[in-house]
């Protein structure tokens, strides 16, 4: 089995702020889920994925009467069972943007929420899509050095 874009296989909205949200996981990148931030305020959408080791995720978000300033993207660990950051700050538009993790982690969940600018009236922050690399025979560099480590200190 190669390495691969996996897609997200359900999600949590738990504070109900977001619509649409099967949207942001159906690799189809023209129809969002969205998140009415006046009414709800930034909020995070979390998308689901039965565990697997990953090293990177991507998103694909937007805006509509608003100007996107900044996302932030955190993945959830099922090994330690806690939430670690991945990225907040600005973000292009339209397009995929790849976030690489600070470590090979087993995930089962990536959740993101914008801040944004409105420009009109009823302005949505889009979120299209979001996928995790699943990363097969890659091994974490930093366990199997200290795995290293201990044999030469035993030695």
């Amino acid at each position: 089995m190669a390495n691969a874009w996996l897609s997200p296989t359900g999600y949590e909205d738990p504070e109900s702020a977001w619509v649409n949200e099967p949207w942001a996981y159906d690799d189809d990148t023209y129809y969002p889920a969205s998140n009415d931030f006046l009414a709800h305020g930034a909020q995070f959408l979390n998308l689901l994925h039965a565990v697997l080791s990953c090293t990177k995720v991507r998103v694909w978000v937007s805006g509509d009467h608003c100007t996107v300033d900044s996302v932030d993207i955190d993945v959830y660990d099922n090994g330690d069972l806690t939430w670690h950051h991945v990225y907040e700050g600005a973000i292009a538009v339209g397009e995929w943007v790849e976030k690489v993790l600070d470590t090979q982690r087993n995930i089962t969940k990536l959740r993101l929420k914008a801040q944004c600018t409105q420009t009109a009236p009823a302005p949505l922050f889009y979120f299209h899509e979001a996928d995790f690399w699943e990363a097969v025979g890659i091994q974490d560099k930093s366990a199997n050095m200290a795995t290293q480590m201990i044999a030469v200190g035993a030695l």
